[in-house]
């Protein structure tokens, strides 16, 4: 089992006064992370039209390959990085998301994800959200995006993160 402490307990003030802690990954706990713990997923989205997928997924892996070297100090090796090119509506029928999820399953070295944003990683129904999110709260694996990290073992960051996974369905 994964086992990390890369967080600090923040206070945070709601409308009513009542106060809630919640933990946040700094960039600097982030860089303590090896870019070989590191997954890069690619897929294109529905929304981009205009591009091929070979022109998406080469923008986005550029626009994390520079997240990555200047938050991990280094590119994320080639055999890490996954790019979606069939458009499969569940995951059964994405060939590289089940690549990622069996190295996330079988190996305990990895400790992120790192996608454009959380959607990319799923848009199937509830029960793959459900999927997503149970494989990466029990591999302890953060999905990492260059805007939020999210642990999906911390209860807000997971239900930021079902809510973001549900946008995109």
């Amino acid at each position: 089992m994964k086992v990390y402490y890369l967080k600090h307990s923040v206070k945070t003030k709601q409308k009513e006064g009542v106060y809630f802690s919640m933990n946040i990954i700094t960039a600097y706990e982030l860089s303590k992370i090896s870019v070989e713990d590191i997954i890069i997923y690619l897929r294109k989205s529905r929304a981009e039209r205009n591009e091929t997928v070979e022109e998406v997924l080469a923008r986005h892996e550029r626009i994390l390959q520079d997240y990555a070297v200047e938050v991990f100090g280094d590119k994320i090796p080639e055999r890490n990085i996954y790019r979606e090119v069939v458009s499969g509506e569940t995951l059964d029928e994405r060939c590289e998301i089940k690549k990622v999820f069996g190295r996330l399953e079988d190996e305990e070295n990895i400790k992120g994800v790192l996608v454009i944003e959380p959607q990319r990683v799923s848009r199937g129904d509830m029960l793959d959200c459900g999927r997503v999110v149970n494989i990466l709260k029990y591999s302890n694996t953060l999905c990492i995006t260059i805007t939020k990290t999210y642990d999906l073992n911390n209860k807000f960051d997971r239900e930021l993160f079902e809510a973001q996974l549900l946008q995109g369905n």
